[in-house]
């Protein structure tokens, strides 16, 4: 996370020498650290576990051109700042900035951290950006990882209402801001669709959630066999452990569409075509975990 943050080569470098000094965990500065992320973090440790030196999406560099999504979590006026969400309705100017920005904190990223490697960002975000990353990174190979959108929609809304609720307490769950925010991954999976239909299929893949979850060794080295990506004994056992590790994980947080006053008629009206291509059940009670 911290790369994303500061997506300086000279002050990561700093950091980087700061961190060797008290890498011991128990060292004052290690106790500093550690009280710091869970004074800012912790609050979201049973939804997304957020640390500084762990993996992170890095929709961090955005934060500085406020085209996020993490804008509604202070500003939750999705129609009115779609474009925050949603880079690919940007005016083409803005587009070209944003992602010759996106470009050089990568370009910086690699030069201090990347040699010889081929760099993997995971970000949900990026699904409002995917003709703007395919004409910027016409050589990108891009993975859709497809979940119900019944589950998805509702992992989404749930993540950011608490933030809303520690700035307005009174703010029901079932609110404007939940439909807009919903609207938006809505919205996503609507574009990535579109898309889907058009794709180069040497450089994009989909894959289904369940299938990740379910069957995670399989599916990670059936990404490997698409792009024709060599894969070593020692990272064929790597996603073995991984993959067990995986299935021993309990998630803790729980939430449906309906808590969020989303209808099944509202996810058919949204997404109705994309339900039963895909054969995807519409529950709106039942509980779901991530």
């Amino acid at each position: 996370m911290y790369q994303t943050i500061f997506p300086s080569i000279t002050i990561q470098k700093i950091i980087l020498g700061i961190a060797r000094l008290g890498s011991d965990r128990d060292s004052f500065l290690g106790l500093l650290v550690t009280w710091f992320e869970r004074r800012f973090f912790g609050g979201w440790d049973n939804m997304h576990k957020m640390r500084l030196a762990q993996p992170e999406e890095d929709d961090g560099f955005f934060v500085y051109t406020f085209v996020t999504e993490a804008i509604y979590l202070l500003f939750p006026y999705v129609r009115l700042l779609w474009g925050a969400g949603f880079s690919d309705d940007l005016p083409e100017a803005q587009r070209r900035r944003l992602m010759r920005y996106y470009r050089s904190c990568l370009q910086r990223h690699l030069y201090l951290h990347g040699k010889n490697k081929t760099l993997l960002s995971k970000a949900t975000q990026l699904s409002g950006s995917v003709l703007s990353l395919r004409k910027e990174f016409p050589d990108a190979r891009i993975i859709t990882i497809l979940r119900n959108p019944a589950e998805s929609i509702a992992s989404h809304v749930s993540v950011f209402y608490p933030v809303w609720k520690w700035i307005d307490p009174s703010l029901p769950k079932k609110c404007r801001e939940s439909l807009e925010y919903a609207e938006l991954a809505a919205a996503w999976f609507r574009h990535l669709e579109e898309k889907d239909g058009r794709a180069d299929r040497a450089k994009y893949l989909r894959i289904l959630y369940r299938d990740l979850v379910s069957k995670t060794g399989e599916t990670v080295r059936s990404i490997y066999r698409h792009f024709r990506i060599p894969l070593s004994p020692k990272a064929s056992a790597q996603i073995t452990r991984a993959a067990k590790k995986s299935l021993e994980y309990k998630s803790s947080h729980r939430y449906s569409l309906r808590e969020f006053g989303l209808s099944a008629d509202w996810l058919r009206h949204e997404l109705g075509s994309v339900m039963r291509k895909h054969r995807f059940s519409i529950s709106t009670r039942q509980k779901f975990s991530s």
